[in-house]
């Protein structure tokens, strides 16, 4: 059975789904991180409520804060590296020209979690999506607009009008019916003087 259950958990951890699939998602994120700071020279650490949003990291003195007290815009930051400083295991250093800030995570996971979330949002920043041109100035090419001729269109509704008329007075000419029969008069008396009706007629009116 040994061999077996590792088999089964080997299999279920590479069916998880990786950090990729988390950073996917611009949702805000939020917790409790102790950043850096210095007082009289000396390093400590002061626990505030960070958020993170699509563009911009904040912090605040407690979740129930309406007005941040820091914001730092991701557009400022070059670099963010993983560091261990001052007895502090897992830290994010977010470095640029203008600042060096150091924030402390409870535990590896929430740091690679934020690491992951903050990378992906900067690589947006850095490479943006581009919308698809329009197909009217796709490859430097711009497409003259389209044209229409009153005149000429209006001639060939004429002509397109005088060809269903002589259509139809060609289907009409070739469906008429062939030449009715008519019977000689010397056919018709005889046939009329013995037919019932004209003895009737001929008994009742007494012809």
């Amino acid at each position: 059975m040994g061999p077996w259950i590792a088999f089964v958990c080997h299999f279920f951890v590479l069916n998880q789904p990786t950090m990729s699939s988390f950073s996917s998602s611009f949702a805000p994120k939020a917790a409790w991180l102790k950043k850096r700071t210095w007082t009289m020279g000396r390093a400590r650490w002061q626990a505030r409520f960070f958020v993170l949003l699509e563009t911009e990291l904040r912090y605040y003195k407690d979740e129930h804060a309406t007005i941040p007290s820091i914001i730092f815009s991701l557009q400022d930051i070059d670099h963010v590296r993983r560091i261990r400083i001052n007895g502090q295991a897992f830290c994010l250093s977010f470095e640029s020209t203008r600042h060096h800030k150091v924030l402390a995570f409870p535990s590896e996971f929430e740091m690679d979690e934020w690491h992951e979330h903050i990378l992906t949002r900067l690589s947006r920043r850095r490479h943006p999506v581009t919308q698809p041109s329009p197909l009217i100035r796709r490859r430097g090419v711009v497409l003259p607009s389209l044209e229409i001729d009153q005149d000429h269109d209006q001639d060939c509704m004429s002509s397109m009008s005088s060809s269903l008329s002589s259509s139809s007075s060609s289907a009409s000419i070739s469906t008429l019916p062939g030449p009715v029969a008519v019977d000689s008069p010397h056919k018709l008396d005889r046939e009329s003087t013995s037919s019932p009706s004209f003895l009737q007629y001929m008994h009742t009116f007494r012809l």
